[in-house]
């Protein structure tokens, strides 16, 4: 009788361990099916030839935000002279700050080379002067800008993982100092690495900013 229960007992144990251990091992399965999905959905969106895909859209950071604001600093010179230079060393000059939006852009290819783009951004910069004696501030001044800048772009490399452009444009500027918005004439060029799901390096010229961005797109 004792030996019929301990064959039982050691059975019993030997199934418990046995369907934990089964368990166990689903749950790892379960999880790396779905990173393997995530993973399988970014690998086919990076391989996908993309020749046939019409618009695209992008995000991107500027590297340098200053690039655009050139002319809109505190002028500390009051006057010529000994009287000039006296009030002139009586404040001091504060750090710019800059801030920006992300870089909003859309594009649709006309044809197998050439493409229409709108891009989009805000930014925005702080300076103060202060006192020298007292710290206090004494001047302050806040630039925003929005910048729209339609371009008609040319592939001058084009392949399913790589491309090179270039293209000009206008660049339309709204300024929180100006009444009226300005535009000018403006180029680009910059590159792209990937297929659907692609990144980005693109440089703005015109004749008062120039700037760099960087970001990921995707194309459909």
């Amino acid at each position: 009788m004792k030996r019929a229960l301990l064959l039982t007992f050691t059975l019993l144990m030997v199934s418990l361990v046995g369907i934990k251990a089964q368990t166990s091992a689903d749950i790892p399965a379960e999880q790396s099916s779905v990173f393997d999905s995530v993973v399988k959905v970014l690998v086919d969106n990076w391989n996908i030839p993309n020749l046939d895909c019409k618009n695209e859209i992008r995000i991107g950071v500027p590297v340098d935000p200053s690039g655009s604001f050139h002319h809109e600093s505190i002028e500390i010179s009051v006057g010529q002279g000994v009287l000039g230079e006296y009030l002139s060393a009586k404040e001091r000059e504060g750090a710019t700050y800059y801030y920006s939006s992300p870089y909003i852009s859309y594009g649709r290819r006309l044809n197998r080379t050439l493409e229409i783009t709108a891009k989009a951004i805000y930014m925005g910069s702080t300076q103060r002067t202060y006192s020298s004696l007292t710290g206090d501030v004494m001047q302050s001044i806040v630039v925003e800008k929005f910048f729209f800048t339609p371009t008609l772009r040319w592939n001058m490399l084009l392949g399913n993982k790589a491309r090179c452009y270039t293209g000009i444009g206008y660049d339309m500027v709204f300024d929180s100092l100006r009444h009226a918005p300005t535009a000018e004439m403006c180029c680009e060029i910059g590159f792209t690495l990937g297929a659907k799901l692609f990144f980005y390096g693109e440089s703005l010229l015109s004749n008062s900013r120039i700037v760099a961005q960087m970001g990921v797109g995707y194309r459909f």
